[in-house]
């Protein structure tokens, strides 16, 4: 199917959206090494935890003015000497200032504690035993409630991605504040312009991420196909339904060293969906999708798609919803086996949901549920039925 793509910007409420970045040296860290008498390099307290001595931030770049930065300074001076702050673990707080005198709200900030790849290497031990690596802060600070808590996340692995920039001999200052100035137009507004361009065929995506598939994105530049890509982790249901470990083989004479098994062809190319996109028009190599993902589709187009926290709280109440008949019907199939009536009950359940092929898809896939015999055969059914139905 071939769509108009929409050239228009997504239309959101302009907020506040600044970036800063610490060196961050930890110096009781470095006292300890200095004073241990028996010659044994003590670690700190607790090795992923920022120490609960006064620590040393310099500012490296910035988009804040002098008095937040000082302000922002302070308050992560503040909470480090707590020694609550661990590495690679983002953290939002309420700052205790406005980012302007109009202001009518203060400032909310996310923090993110990045230490050098190379510590958590064997060879970092060779190094000069009194040498206290240098980390590194990275802070967003905006006043957009629910932003930073919500897409926490893509937070993070914005962060990440700047961790082999800080690691250069010679840091690119100017490659770091175009990257850094990005962060809420990469990691926030993505769902927005997804539900802005795609319309109601965003509900191809929810299926896509409902069904644990992937997504191969042709001619639509990097900056979609990043788009599309965070868009189908936001409204998967990775972690939350368990797979079991993919199978592996052995050869003979390695019994301790496991082989993957290769995949099956034919498996792995139906589990793609292909979108290919071409001057202002786009299609998806599915023709069709649950009138479930429809629905969710037509509630996140009429939400005007310019709030990326009602966009993203819509999709999490998606996911519960799934979750949720997920759960119901893995409890009607074990009533099976004793229930005569509980099969034509399942039945009835999958019809009202509207999503019958994607719960029985993902049903198949619980790692509880692989086991037995008994629930595979009844999903099977249910399959067979289902498909005769909607074959009528």
């Amino acid at each position: 199917m071939a769509n108009n793509v929409s050239e228009k910007h997504v239309n959101f409420q302009e907020m506040p959206q600044f970036y800063a970045l610490y060196a961050y040296k930890n110096n009781r860290m470095q006292t300890q090494k200095q004073q241990d008498s028996s010659g044994e390099v003590l670690s700190a307290p607790q090795e992923n935890a920022a120490d609960d001595s006064q620590p040393d931030l310099s500012v490296v770049v910035t988009d804040l003015d002098d008095e937040c930065e000082a302000n922002l300074c302070a308050f992560l001076t503040s909470r480090f000497s707590k020694g609550t702050v661990f590495t690679a673990t983002g953290n939002v707080a309420a700052l205790d200032f406005a980012l302007s005198e109009n202001a009518e709200s203060p400032a909310i900030c996310y923090f993110c504690l990045l230490r050098p790849s190379w510590c958590s290497l064997p060879t970092s031990a060779n190094k000069d035993e009194n040498y206290v690596p240098k980390d590194y802060v990275i802070c967003f600070v905006t006043m957009a409630t629910g932003v930073l808590d919500y897409y926490r996340d893509e937070l993070g692995e914005h962060c990440k991605a700047i961790q082999p920039m800080l690691e250069c001999e010679v840091i690119d200052v100017e490659g770091l504040k175009a990257y850094l100035s990005q962060w809420y137009d990469m990691s926030v507004m993505f769902a927005c312009r997804c539900v802005e361009r795609l319309g109601q065929d965003v509900a191809f995506l929810i299926h896509v991420a409902l069904c644990g598939m992937r997504l191969r994105v042709t001619g639509g530049g990097e900056q979609l196909e990043r788009d599309l890509e965070k868009f189908i982790q936001c409204c998967g249901l990775t972690g939350l339904i368990s797979k079991p470990a993919s199978p592996t083989a052995q050869l003979p004479g390695d019994s301790e060293r496991p082989r993957q098994v290769p995949a099956d062809t034919e498996t792995e190319t139906s589990n793609v969906v292909s979108l290919h996109v071409e001057d202002n028009t786009y299609s998806f190599s599915i023709k069709d999708c649950s009138k479930f993902c429809h629905k969710w589709a037509d509630t996140l187009v009429k939400s005007g798609g310019g709030d990326p926290v009602h966009i993203r709280q819509l999709l999490e109440n998606l996911k519960l919803k799934t979750i949720q008949h997920m759960n119901l019907l893995k409890r009607l199939i074990r009533r099976v086996e004793t229930d005569h009536y509980a099969l034509y009950r399942c039945y009835i359940f999958l019809m009202g949901t509207n999503n019958s092929n994607i719960l029985l898809h993902n049903l198949k896939l619980e790692e509880q549920f692989v086991t037995l015999s008994e629930a595979k055969d009844v999903v099977c059914i249910l399959e067979d039925f289902m498909h005769e139905v909607k074959s009528q």
